[in-house]
């Protein structure tokens, strides 16, 4: 630990934490300096997993990855890839600077399809409401992003990240089989960008209209390395 107070400020708690605990405490407010670790001879500042981006959000750090797999995945493998292979879970998208950077990844990795499909999408957190089935229609308490409850345990209770494509979601006015129950990221292009409502069992459709949903946003909090 090293000493150090603040300039300026309106009240203080105090705490009785050990050292883990207290990281982890720090970790979920965003208002708290981050903690330098020690271990002889060394300090390590908290940092996110190697390939992926740090974003600052009201609940705290979050360490975001749009993660690809050589296969197409429907969205519970996309789950149980993210927490396999990486410790944590499928990420949500709190604010637009979190769904520019996945949108310009998954731009690019459109631009690079050779095996035959004619859109790459992505798998993001968002699951439907029990109350916003169908036949149920959109209304004031189902409308957007509100038809979702999410898992991702730093997304604020209104997350702005969500850019929905035109008329979307369309899983109440226009209902599917299987239904349109969880949330993918379709961003082919500049002009084709955004959140859809999409059968969480899809993963892959060929033809000349065909998809594969490549990867998924992966999350994890920050880490001491």
């Amino acid at each position: 630990m090293t000493y150090g107070v603040p300039v300026t400020y309106s009240g203080y708690s105090n705490l009785s934490l050990g050292w883990d605990d207290c990281v982890k405490a720090c970790y979920s407010n965003i208002n708290c300096i981050p903690f330098l670790s020690y271990t002889e001879p060394y300090w390590t500042l908290p940092t996110c997993p190697e390939n992926f981006t740090l974003f600052s959000r009201e609940k705290g750090y979050w360490c975001l990855k749009l993660a690809l797999q050589d296969t197409c995945l429907d969205r519970n493998q996309s789950i149980t890839a993210c927490a396999n292979t990486y410790g944590g879970i499928m990420s949500g998208i709190e604010n637009k600077e979190e769904f520019n950077f996945l949108a310009d990844e998954s731009i690019e990795l459109n631009k690079e399809i050779s095996d035959g499909y004619a859109a790459y999408f992505l798998w993001v957190n968002g699951d439907r409401k029990s109350t916003c089935m169908p036949p149920k229609k959109q209304s004031a308490s189902c409308n957007g992003t509100n038809e979702f409850t999410f898992t991702d345990p730093t997304l604020s209770s209104n997350p702005q990240g969500y850019v929905w494509l035109d008329s979307q979601p369309d899983g109440l006015e226009h209902p599917t089989t299987p239904p349109a129950n969880c949330l993918c990221l379709k961003c082919n292009t500049n002009t084709f960008c955004g959140i859809d409502d999409c059968s969480c069992v899809s993963s892959s459709k060929t033809g000349s209209s065909g998809y594969c949903f490549k990867g998924y946003a992966c999350g994890v909090q920050l880490q001491l390395f």
